[in-house]
């Protein structure tokens, strides 16, 4: 258990050992690569493949809980109906060709919360920076550290010469839950992360290195917003929007919260560039309503190119495409599992 949930000890080195590297020595590829994100409605997977330095969509699948949508929250995992569930997975896998034994699972944002805080100095070992946060995660946000499994990773040091650590705070119960049940259906979920982070794993190589980003994107239901300063993400915070005409709302008081409390910069300062996820069909309005509020220098992040070996696609069995967007959770998914062990 303790192997799957360290989810930010295995991600690429960039961005102080956080975000996508592009050193070949990182990754050990195997044939096939499978990635799954559990959303309110279904299963999102795809199966990628490197072939000649190149990734290719192999396959892909949504399949919907037929008795309706799942509730999740941060103590409960939301599986209603366990044979429910576990037949959408066995359908899911049988999709990919079954090339699913060890997968890379997203769980919804609801389940795992992120945090980035900062600290005035750290323990010399990890074991009493461990303890550090735990005493922190229930003095700040009441949460047992009995039954809750944590994930953190050292940012490096802020403008206030502070410490940035990037927290991840899930129920143990939670997580076992949802690992029990795909391990019952012959699915080994080597990597367990929200879907947010996944999302951001899969866009984060299109994001520069030297320039103050914010980085929007819009995982399943939630909206996202990651500011990272000269490679270091500074502030993370992902909030689930009810609807989207308060979009905008919600964006505009995280990042007013992000000058405030976390940049200590003045009201009206902004990034260098604003990076877009690409959002899933259906949200065109919602995008022009955004580029007219940030009134910046916008980029639109499409992820990986790669070609699409899924059958009937357009072109025959082989031509360029994108990634879908509703897939680019379950991508970063996948491609966690590229990934050597990291601390």
């Amino acid at each position: 258990m303790r192997r799957n949930w360290k989810i930010f000890r295995q991600i690429r080195e960039k961005y102080t050992s956080f975000l996508h590297s592009r050193n070949a020595r990182a990754f050990r590829f195997r044939h096939s690569f499978a990635g799954m994100e559990i959303t309110a409605a279904g299963l999102r997977a795809v199966r990628m493949e490197k072939r000649k330095k190149r990734w290719c969509l192999a396959a892909c699948s949504e399949i919907p809980f037929p008795l309706g949508p799942l509730h999740f929250s941060y103590a409960d995992p939301g599986i209603a109906d366990r044979e429910d569930v576990g037949e959408v997975i066995l359908q899911t896998a049988e999709a990919l060709g079954g090339y699913a034994g060890r997968a890379g699972l997203s769980l919804p944002n609801e389940c795992i919360r992120i945090f980035v805080r900062e600290f005035a100095c750290l323990p010399e070992t990890e074991e009493e920076t461990e303890k550090m946060i735990r005493w922190w995660m229930e003095k700040s946000l009441r949460i047992s550290p009995d039954n809750s499994l944590i994930s953190w990773h050292l940012l490096g040091k802020n403008e206030k010469n502070r410490e940035n650590v990037l927290i991840a705070v899930a129920s143990r119960d939670t997580i076992c839950a949802w690992e029990m049940l795909f391990k019952a259906c012959g699915i080994d979920p080597e990597r367990i992360r929200p879907s947010g982070i996944d999302q951001f794993h899969y866009f984060c190589g299109e994001i520069p290195e030297e320039e103050r980003i914010a980085y929007i994107a819009f995982p399943d239901r939630f909206l996202s917003l990651m500011m990272i300063q000269e490679g270091q993400p500074l502030y993370y915070q992902c909030i689930r929007i009810d609807s989207p005409s308060f979009l905008l709302h919600h964006l505009e008081t995280l990042y007013e919260n992000y000058l405030e409390q976390y940049a200590g910069m003045p009201a009206g300062s902004g990034p260098d560039l604003v990076c877009l996820a690409e959002p899933e069909q259906g949200m065109g309005n919602l995008m022009a309503e955004l580029k007219e509020m940030l009134c910046g220098n916008i980029r639109v992040l499409s992820g990986l190119r790669m070609e699409n070996l899924c059958p009937g696609s357009e072109g025959g069995s082989s031509c360029s495409d994108q990634m879908p967007a509703a897939y680019s959770a379950a991508a970063g998914a996948a491609l966690g599992l590229t990934l050597r062990g990291g601390k």
